[in-house]
Formats: C-alpha cells, sequence, structure tokens
C-alpha cells in the first residue's frame, strides 16, 4: 500500500493511522504474551529446583555410612536438574512461540510504560527490517509476488508521462499530485524549454500547459528502448489517501469547471439516490460518493482512468520499467536536493522550496465520513502504493 507505495516501502503514513492501529495491539500482546512466557518458565524452573531441594533434604535422614551414597544421589540429581533446565529452555521457547501466534490475550491487561515499550522494540525491529532491504529489491520482490497483477505492458498514456531529458540522460515519470509542478519546472530549465534558472518562478500553469516536454511517446519503439535503458529513471510518490484527497479537493472546487461538468456530474447521479437536478449540475460530489466512484468495481477495471487518481503501477509501471531513484512527496526537498547533486545539476537549476503544511489533519477529517468498510474498499483498490 497500487504498486509504488507497497513497491517502494514508503512508511510516512500507514493504512491504519485512519482505522484503527492492528500493529498497536499486536504489540501490545507481544509483551503480555512474554510475560506470559516467563512466568511459565520461572514456575517450571521453581518446581524442578523444589524437587530437587526436597528429595535432597529427605535423604539427609540416612545415617552416616550412607554418606558417599548420598553424595553420588546428590550429584545424579544435579546433573538431572541440569537436563532439566535444558528442557525447560526449550519448552520456554515452544511456549513462547505458540504464545506469540495466539491472541488469547487482552491489550488491557498492559501498562502504558510496557505498551511504549514494546512499541520502541517494534519500532526498531521493523526499521532495522526496511533497512535492510533497497527500493529496487522491494520493488523485485512484489512484482515478483504479484506478477499476474502488476506486470504489464506501459500504454500510450503511460509513455506521455515519462518526460525526457536528452541533455542530462534523465527519465522522468510524473504522477500528478505528488509534486509535479516543481519537476516540471525543473525539468524545462535542463531541457533549456526554459530561460529561467530558478525553477521557483515557473508558475503552476506554466509548468503544465505551456511549456511542452518532451515525453517517451514521441519516440520510435528503437529510439525509446534505448532510452529506457540507459537512461537515470525517477518519479516522486506520495502517500495514497493523501494524493486522493487532494485530488478531490482540487478537482472539485468551483474553479474547476471541467472536471465537474465531466466527472461530478456523472458521479452524483450515480451514486446520489434521488438527487436534483439542479444538485447533479452542480457537479460537486461529496467525499463519500467520489470514494464510490473510486471503488467501483466499473471503476476499477477500466482501461482509462483520470491520471490524478489512478494507482502509481498503471502510469510509471515499476515491474516493466525499473526506477534508478524514488523520491517523496513528504521529504521532496531533500531528495531533490540529493539527485540534482549526485548527478551534478545543481549549477544548472536553483528552486525556493517550502514543504507544504502536514496534511494528516485534514485526511484523517475526510477519512471519517466513511464507513469503515468503505476505507477498507479503498485500501484494496490502492493496496499495491502502500509498504508490504
Amino acid at each position: 500500500m497500487t504498486v509504488f507505495r507497497s513497491l517502494i516501502g514508503f512508511k510516512a503514513w500507514t493504512f491504519s493511522n485512519y482505522i484503527e492501529n492492528p500493529g498497536k495491539k499486536r504489540k501490545m500482546n507481544h509483551i503480555a504474551k512474554k510475560a506470559t512466557v516467563t512466568a511459565i518458565g520461572l514456575l517450571l524452573g521453581t518446581y524442578m529446583y523444589a524437587m530437587v531441594i526436597g528429595n535432597a533434604a529427605n535423604s539427609t535422614i540416612v545415617s552416616s555410612p550412607d554418606y558417599e551414597a548420598l553424595k553420588v544421589e546428590t550429584r545424579s540429581k544435579k546433573e538431572n536438574f541440569a537436563e532439566n533446565e535444558s528442557q525447560k529452555e526449550e519448552e520456554i521457547t515452544t511456549l513462547e512461540k505458540g504464545l506469540t501466534e495466539s491472541d488469547s490475550l487482552d491489550e488491557d491487561e498492559l501498562s502504558a510504560e510496557e505498551e511504549s515499550t514494546v512499541e520502541a522494540d517494534y519500532e526498531e525491529e521493523e526499521q532495522e527490517e526496511e533497512d535492510e532491504e533497497t527500493d529496487s529489491e522491494r520493488i523485485e520482490r512484489v512484482c515478483q509476488k504479484y506478477k499476474s497483477s502488476l506486470v504489464e505492458e506501459p500504454s500510450k498514456l503511460s509513455y506521455h508521462h515519462f518526460h525526457v531529458d536528452n541533455r542530462n540522460k534523465l527519465l522522468y515519470c510524473f504522477i500528478p499530485k505528488t509534486g509535479s509542478s516543481l519537476w516540471k519546472a525543473i525539468n524545462a530549465i535542463l531541457t533549456g524549454k526554459s530561460n529561467e534558472t530558478n525553477a521557483s518562478n515557473i508558475d503552476s500553469y506554466t509548468a503544465h500547459f505551456v511549456i511542452r516536454p518532451d515525453s517517451l511517446q514521441h519516440y520510435r519503439p528503437k529510439k525509446r528502448n534505448q532510452i529506457l535503458q540507459s537512461y537515470f529513471k525517477f518519479t516522486v510518490v506520495r502517500h495514497p489517501f493523501d494524493r486522493i484527497v487532494s485530488g478531490y479537493t482540487n478537482k472539485f472546487n468551483p474553479g474547476q469547471k471541467w472536471f465537474k461538468q465531466f466527472y461530478g456530474t456523472k458521479i452524483i447521479e450515480k451514486y446520489r439516490p434521488k438527487a436534483t437536478t439542479e444538485e447533479i449540475e452542480s457537479g460537486t460530489p461529496t467525499f463519500p460518493e467520489f470514494v464510490d466512484y473510486l471503488t467501483d468495481p466499473e471503476t476499477v477495471s477500466a482501461p482509462k482512468i483520470d491520471a490524478h487518481w489512478i494507482q502509481y503501477h498503471r502510469l510509471c509501471h515499476p515491474c516493466n520499467i525499473e526506477q534508478d531513484y524514488i523520491l517523496r512527496f513528504e521529504s521532496l526537498k531533500e531528495d531533490t536536493d540529493y539527485l540534482l547533486s549526485s548527478r551534478n545539476l545543481t549549477k544548472f537549476v536553483t528552486y525556493d522550496y517550502n514543504p507544504p503544511a502536514t496534511n494528516s489533519d485534514k485526511v484523517k477529517k475526510f477519512m471519517q465520513e466513511l464507513r469503515i468498510e468503505k476505507i477498507l474498499q479503498l485500501y484494496e483498490v490502492f493496496k499495491f502504493d502502500y509498504a508490504p
């Protein structure tokens, strides 16, 4: 969580932020289970120790001539105790494994301190696991696992979204609502289509509609394949729910007449029972109605979906076109600085960038308008845009 998020492991936010946190419950269960295992281990050890001491105490009631026999018996009991200790450790390991796989303990039994400790342990473990796998490795693994769903030849629409920079051998797959205005402006400067040197001086309208970048669809198959094989390929991604909310608020505001007429009227007519003519003509669906449209099987299976809310893998085809670098919208300035520096391009282009304000409260507000079943359906549609 739909491929890029699942493919790239983008964990700035998680799906559980908007419904419940199943990981939290799992973490809290974990410490309760470990506490139970420890208690069982102590009971087993205490029991075996008491048996040895009790038997030894009974043996001291013998007469002096039996002293040597008592030493042999005691030594034998100690050896048995050591063997029992080893068996106890094996039993504890088995119990711990069994309890870890079960969900029988109540999370309410955990203290806040224990919960905090477990959460910290899990975060550290998850970070270690995440650090062990690169973006490319994650993409390859997910593509292999879901090959039938994700491996498909890029379409003409997809090639349109790959912008070519022949000067610097760059290939940028732009995804709407992920900060594409900035990178379209940078591309215009690097390719010489703009005389500006500061990308921030190129407004969004000019970047999107006035400057026409070279795209892969303009090249013949042989040259296109050469570019795909030899150019440095990258894209920018964003949390899927954040992108969906951004697409909704941007495309169904009063200034977006085309989107309201082409999409809004149809959405209201189909998903709002007993809608009036005036409501339909307004072209402004509610957010739940917009999500009804996104999760409708007819929309999901449609051969063409608007680029502002299509899944990442249907635009950039990471299972067919390997990406060399993936930038995150949430850390766009740092990632852009790194890319430009690593490609020795900072002398050609500059930009002023203020990171956007966090959208988490806004997204949560919109998600609260949805039933839990609908949130799950929405996640299912965009599940490959999430981390595995």
